[in-house]
């Protein structure tokens, strides 16, 4: 697969940063900037099973085709690095990576609980801003 062979090149050549990895209950959304001819920020949400189950991309081929042609080779970059990941890459753990209405329904449910009671999440704290 093409697409493949670009997104392993892009990852070997450093192009890719993974900014935040966030865990809800069975998914996991990672974002990231995928450096290529421009800079990309890529979002994708895997399942329990490792499985790539959302993804979104700034480039022009998921613009045009969605995930109906399979993902964009940033897309896979980005899966590839939270696969591996590389300690040069600067991850940021969160339990909130930000607004994103396409994300999966499931991950919301929980919304109302993440803004009540902040002073009990201890986890957040740890993050550097």
């Amino acid at each position: 697969d093409p697409r493949l062979a670009q997104a392993q090149g892009l990852l070997e050549g450093g192009k890719v940063v993974v900014r935040a990895v966030a865990g809800s209950g069975a998914s996991t959304k990672v974002l990231a900037l995928v450096h290529d001819d421009i800079d990309y920020t890529v979002t994708v949400g895997i399942d329990e099973n490792g499985r790539l189950r959302y993804g979104k991309c700034q480039c022009t081929f998921f613009r045009m085709h969605l995930m109906t042609r399979g993902p964009c080779e940033h897309i896979l970059a980005t899966r590839l690095a939270f696969d591996a990941p590389d300690p040069a890459n600067q991850v940021i753990t969160s339990t909130d990576v930000g607004d994103d209405d396409d994300w999966d329904d499931e991950s919301d449910d929980d919304d109302d609980d993440d803004d009540t009671d902040d002073d009990d999440d201890d986890d957040t704290d740890d993050i550097a801003e």
